[in-house]
């Protein structure tokens, strides 16, 4: 499971419709990060499932690892106000 850490940060000061804008990048920066075999989807508010078929708990950490990593190339490459980090438990 993951969080986006200031979500409710952009839709107070941003408004509602800049924070569903955000939801969308961020899921599709999940699923473009995640494989093929894996199931991501919105659990509720900001925070993601990822369901992971046949990997250990190094394979998770490298998948933990592969997201951090794109949302800070994300966060490098965006022009919007926007910025975030993502909480995993």
């Amino acid at each position: 499971m993951l969080d986006l850490d200031g979500f409710k940060k952009i839709n107070d000061v941003l408004g509602h419709v800049a924070g569903d804008k955000f939801l969308i990048q961020a899921a599709d920066l999940i699923r473009k990060t995640v494989r093929k075999a894996d199931i991501a989807f919105r659990f509720g508010g900001d925070e993601f499932l990822i369901l992971t078929l046949d990997l250990d708990c190094d394979g998770n950490a490298s998948l933990v690892e592969r997201l951090q990593q794109s949302v800070k190339t994300w966060n490098q490459q965006n022009s919007a106000e926007w910025k975030s980090t993502m909480s995993f438990s």
